[in-house]
Parts: C-alpha cells; structure tokens; sequence
C-alpha cells in the first residue's frame, strides 16, 4: 500500500514546486492534483511522454475518479463511510507503476487527504502564503492589480476550514504547518524531516536545485500556471505588488496574523 505526501494550502500556495521536488525522490513520484484527474484525463502527462507509462497504467480508473475534496466534502470525509475504491486504487496504482512506496499529491484540501489517510499512511504539509505573496501571484498572474483584502480573507478563512478539519481529525491525520515565502528561500529543514519520518527523501535533487540546476516537473496532468513547464529551478519569491497597494497588502496581512 503506497503513501500519500497531501500539500494542503489555497491556491497559489507554491504547492506545484515544493511537490515536484518532493516528487524527485528516488522514491517518490509527484502527480499533481488527484482531485482533479478526471477533468484533466485527457491532457497529456508534462514529463512529456505522450504515453507516459504511469498514467497509462492507470488510464481505466481516471474517469471513476470524483472530486469529492471540497470543504463541503468535510463532514463526509471525517465520518462517512467509504464506498468507492476508485482513489485508493489510483493511488496504489500509480505508485506501482512508478515503482515508489510514496506519491506527492497537490490537492490541498483537507477533506481530499483525510480521504486518502483512511487506507494508508499520510504525511500532511500544510503549506500558507503571505497576504503579499499571494496577492503578488495573482498579480503576476493576470496583469491586473493585487486585491489584497480579498487575499488576506481567503487565506484566513482556508486557515480555519484546514486547522478546524485537522482538528477534528487529529487522531487520523498530523500535519506540518510550512509559510512558502520561507520554504522558497530554503527547503532544508522539510526536505530533512520527510525524510527522516521515512518519506520521500529529496536531499539529493534539493542539492541538486540549491547549486543552480533544474529538475523534471514531475508527472502532473492537472493544469496550473506552470501547465507548459516540463522543468524547474528554486528561486525566492519576487515581490510584484505595486509600491501603492504594498501598504495596504501589508496591512491586511498583519491583521490576518492578528486575528
């Protein structure tokens, strides 16, 4: 029975790139968002294989997959009862293809990782971004300017659904709470720990990327702004938000660490 390394966040969290590296283990392998591969099925797997063995291992199991991994799936994944196979069978499946004990999933919520920790062991990364970063992204993302009080109360209010979920779970699912500004600077310290709880062990490609090289995405299909990157390198993360919302973005982040 393989094991699911679940980064939880919002979106724009850095999930892509902290779970490709992760994903670059030797015995490891990254593939995107499991909640959404029956919407992406079709598109092809950005190793760039066109028929990428591991997802033709498990080409007949994609359409049965459903994205039940929203926050109103919460009450269902905590105490329903588990009726469909279909995403431990994916999982397990994909790992066997891939010929790894362990598959980095970016999800990122909370209700599609506690449905994942009722078959087998899950290491749970709780990944936050700042109110600036996100806004930044967005920014960066659509040419427009940041919403920093829409940033600030998106975030906070994903904060609450993933702590109060994990809560409720505890005796299920332990989780690791990680900011991306500090893991994209360096991913030392979580890279060590996974490995050292017996997860992927990224130490080597982690060395790899700190020298200036680049390492193979992975084998995602779901589509996200890297959707056309079939490599990537670590770089800090730049600051975008115009000089007059960067107050304002300031501001809202520092009442959401209030709160």
């Amino acid at each position: 029975m393989a094991g699911v390394v679940a980064i939880l966040g919002s979106g724009r969290c850095g999930s892509t790139v902290l779970g490709a590296l992760l994903g670059a283990a030797p015995n490891a392998v990254f593939v995107g968002e499991l909640r959404h591969v029956h919407r992406d099925r079709d598109r092809p797997c950005r190793c760039g294989d066109v028929q990428c063995a591991i997802w033709r291992a498990v080409a007949d199991l994609l359409p049965r997959v459903r994205d039940r991994g929203g926050h109103r799936h919460l009450p269902e994944a905590l105490w329903g009862e588990e009726a469909d196979d279909s995403e431990a069978e994916l999982v397990d499946g994909l790992a066997a293809a891939a010929g790894v004990p362990w598959v980095v999933d970016t999800s990122k919520t909370p209700a599609w990782a506690l449905r994942m920790a009722r078959r087998r062991p899950v290491l749970a990364l709780t990944l936050q971004r700042s109110a600036p970063g996100l806004a930044s992204a967005h920014a960066a993302r659509r040419g427009l300017r940041p919403q920093p009080g829409r940033s600030a109360v998106s975030l906070a209010a994903h904060d609450v659904a993933t702590g109060a979920a994990l809560a409720a779970a505890g005796r299920v699912l332990g989780s690791t709470p990680l900011v991306w500004e500090d893991v994209a600077r360096d991913p030392t310290a979580v890279v060590a720990d996974l490995a050292a709880r017996g997860g992927p062990d990224a130490r080597g490609p982690l060395a790899h990327l700190m020298s200036g090289g680049a390492l193979p995405i992975g084998h995602p299909k779901t589509a996200n702004r890297m959707a056309d990157a079939r490599e990537f390198r670590l770089a800090p993360p730049e600051d975008v938000v115009p000089a007059s919302y960067r107050a304002a973005v300031w501001a809202m982040e520092a009442l959401r660490r209030w709160r």
